[in-house]
């Protein structure tokens, strides 16, 4: 996909406007995070790894020339060795493939995507934490700058949040999948 097709799939997702989507994602062009080249037929291919970020710049709650610094430090959190630009770009990636939202016969990671929530802190330090709701225990999958997980008692650290619902994911998984096409 390129980044006008990427900028249009967010933004119909998301419900943004598509110049406030198109700003993050030129952002991330120019320090050298996205594809950058000729337009038209010449135009780079993006990929869904392009997507998150673009998505993190947006969840960051910052002006844009702060943002997309803010995005890679998203993308940089870890959990056991996983980092989060895996995790996200694997979510998403997995629900990109389904046809339909039919919720009565699909694999359990596409169930567990769908029934996610995504959360997003960057006050007193960049945290994201991935809320799974669909298991009989709710399930919390943390992402640090050290990779272990935040302390309960630390919530009350947390002075703003910003969320991506697991129906966003499927919403933008849908139209990434017809742009693919």
């Amino acid at each position: 996909m390129t980044l006008s097709e990427l900028v249009d799939a967010i933004s119909a997702s998301t419900g943004l406007a598509r110049g406030r989507v198109y700003m993050h994602a030129r952002r991330l062009q120019e320090i050298g995070l996205a594809p950058v080249g000729q337009g038209g037929r010449n135009a780079p291919e993006c990929d869904i790894g392009h997507v998150v970020l673009t998505l993190f710049a947006l969840m960051s709650g910052l002006p844009v020339h702060h943002a997309a610094h803010a995005a890679v430090e998203f993308c940089e959190l870890e959990n056991d060795g996983a980092q989060a630009l895996g995790y996200v770009t694997g979510m998403l990636e997995s629900v990109a493939k389904v046809d339909k939202l039919d919720l009565t016969d699909v694999p359990e990671d596409l169930l567990l995507a769908f029934k996610s929530t995504i959360a997003f802190t960057s006050q007193p330090e960049p945290r994201m934490v991935v809320r799974y709701t669909c298991t009989d225990t709710p399930l919390e999958v943390a992402f640090t700058r050290d990779g272990v997980p935040y302390a309960p008692e630390n919530v009350e650290e947390i002075t703003e949040s910003r969320s991506i619902p697991g129906t966003l994911l499927f919403r933008l998984g849908r139209a990434i999948r017809h742009v693919s096409k």
